[in-house]
């Protein structure tokens, strides 16, 4: 049989029609019916879609299962209000109470320690100082983003009367997210931002998979039409585009710095739980659309801005993802530990997306999946280069965190594409090669999954457990090879193994 016919070679996405794709058989490619739905009796002509499209059964059963949450959530709505009140301010009804003010002191302080694993990207010391203030003249943050904070805070506190507040926040959260409106104030659309993603990835958190998706979708809604992926875009906007709402001026470095977070946490947010989901990713990068590319700067790290404040290029950014993916060098290094994790769930992602559309591939199709498969793969290289042993003793929690996500989830995105690699069964050399690599990436992981800096941390980010699966699957099938290559290197490795599980009881 060629080597071009092989069903082993997976088809690249666009060049069957839906039903081929759906039933995972080679499809001829012909309109307005494909030889093998006319062989079928198929009733309807054949749909064609193309890389960046998707099925209208797929779009319509999308809406469907959205709408189906909403209407879930709405149902919930019905459950009493929590005997909570803000720690800001005075009401006409009376102050708060010592004990009230303790709990959602406590609330606070919990969500706060962990704000960096939570997609949380207001600067936390400006963010406590907020929240805490008692000035008449401050307006209080929105009760969605608030009774947020309090939900977090109950579901990781440690103390059980705390956690019995979870489900009655929960219900109050649904309800006050409902109705969230950037209407009230100029600046509200970034609370709204930040609300959607904390909702969004305490649903992922819980188990609720499909709602979290619907929250990213709303989240991304809000961002793009606010224009959050074009701040200190030097691109003019095509005439299309005229009508997005543009933000509105910052008050200081800071506020920009929060804005450009806000913008790379939706970014990595919907990416990462694509990857983890096998689904598609909502934001399309690059984008085909002129004037919808990402030409936000990179981020900074919070840390560093606190103290230094965002220092910008004067003549402004433009296609930040685009030459990333391309290898262009620029100005903006993108070399904060933000950054360096938002470009390693990007490799990442690109690479599970290649892998969710690939199955057989006809003949005339090999090369340009060939192609697209080496872009990516090269690009993962270029990335993977640039990041240097972490030293994760000498860093800061928050940003020793990131580094550890961002090496781990490189790796991870190295593995799955050299997963697709079509290595002949003549060339072992590279087979080898590429296996050896693999299980490079997987010990890495491994390796750093056991490092202290893990113990130090409360919550991971949900998705840390789709990378670690990745990488002991890799583990576990080469033991089964070794087992009768390599006896030392079995042991090795069963051995490394042995220790994790041991150590992750």
């Amino acid at each position: 049989m060629s080597q071009f016919n092989s069903p082993l070679f997976p088809a690249v996405r666009g060049h069957a029609c839906a039903t081929c794709r759906k039933r995972k058989i080679r499809c001829s490619g012909t309109k307005p019916v494909c030889t093998e739905c006319e062989s079928a009796n198929a009733a309807d002509e054949c749909e064609y879609i193309g890389k960046t499209e998707r099925t209208k059964a797929s779009i319509l059963q999308d809406e469907i299962d959205r709408l189906q949450a909403r209407v879930r959530e709405l149902e919930r709505d019905q459950a009493g209000p929590v005997l909570l009140h803000q720690p800001y301010g005075q009401s006409s009804s009376g102050s708060l109470s010592p004990s009230s003010a303790h709990i959602t002191e406590r609330l606070i302080d919990t969500f706060l320690e962990n704000a960096h694993e939570l997609c949380f990207f207001s600067n936390t010391a400006r963010f406590r100082a907020w929240v805490k203030s008692s000035a008449q003249h401050i307006a209080p943050p929105p009760k969605a983003l608030s009774s947020l904070v309090y939900l977090w805070g109950a579901h990781l506190s440690q103390d059980s009367t705390l956690r019995q507040l979870e489900e009655q926040l929960f219900a109050r959260v649904l309800q006050q997210t409902a109705i969230i409106s950037s209407a009230n104030r100029p600046d509200n659309f970034l609370y709204n931002l930040q609300t959607e993603c904390l909702l969004a990835r305490y649903l992922f958190s819980t188990g609720k998979m499909l709602e979290g998706r619907y929250h990213i979708s709303r989240a991304l809604s809000i961002g793009v039409g606010s224009g959050i992926n074009k701040i200190r875009s030097n691109q003019p906007p095509p005439p299309r585009y005229a009508a997005i709402s543009l933000l509105p001026p910052t008050a200081s470095g800071i506020e920009e710095g929060e804005r450009i977070l806000c913008c790379w946490n939706g970014f990595m947010l919907d990416k990462s739980w694509a990857s983890t989901l096998d689904t598609s990713s909502d934001m399309i990068c690059p984008a085909e659309i002129p004037g919808a590319q990402t030409d936000t700067p990179w981020p900074q790290d919070e840390e560093l801005e606190r103290f230094k404040g965002c220092r910008f290029l004067p003549e402004g950014y433009s296609f930040t993802t685009l030459n990333f993916l391309r290898g262009t060098p620029t100005a903006d290094l993108g070399n904060s530990t933000q950054a360096m994790l938002a470009k390693a769930i990007f490799c990442w992602e690109r690479a599970c997306n290649l892998a969710k559309d690939s199955w057989i591939l006809p003949s005339e199709q090999y090369s340009e999946f060939l192609i697209d498969h080496d872009q990516r793969r090269r690009c993962i290289s270029r990335f993977m280069s640039t990041l240097t042993t972490p030293g994760f003793e000498d860093s800061t929690r928050p940003r020793g965190m990131r580094r550890l996500k961002a090496h781990s989830i490189a790796h991870a995105a190295n593995i799955q594409i050299l997963r697709l690699n079509p290595i002949f069964e003549e060339n072992e050399d590279a087979a080898r090669a590429q296996t050896r690599s693999m299980v490079s990436s997987a010990e890495e992981i491994m390796r750093l999954l056991v490092s202290p800096l893990l113990g130090a941390f409360q919550y991971i980010d949900s998705v840390m457990g789709s990378v670690w699966k990745l990488a002991y699957q890799v583990l576990a099938e080469e033991v089964v090879r070794l087992k009768l290559e390599d006896q030392q290197q079995w042991q090795r490795i069963s051995d490394l193994l042995e220790s994790l599980q041991n150590g992750m009881l």
